[in-house]
């Protein structure tokens, strides 16, 4: 028996993006819009992001 391990953890690149709310106070972003080269050994399936959808209630630096 063979057991095969991935123990290399993704190396998480990112890059500050700044959105403008639109007519209505909404703006959203995308994982493109802030993911600037993230490399996994073992290749990459899914990239999220924990919000996307912003509104006045957001206005300042938030963290994604």
């Amino acid at each position: 028996m063979v057991t095969v391990s991935d123990t290399l953890r993704p190396v998480v690149v990112t890059q500050p993006v700044t959105v403008f709310l639109d007519g209505s106070g909404n703006a959203s972003i995308v994982v493109a819009d802030v993911n600037n080269g993230t490399t996994d050994n073992c290749g990459i399936q899914t990239l999220t992001l924990s919000n996307s959808a912003f509104t006045c209630a957001d206005v300042g630096a938030n963290t994604v």
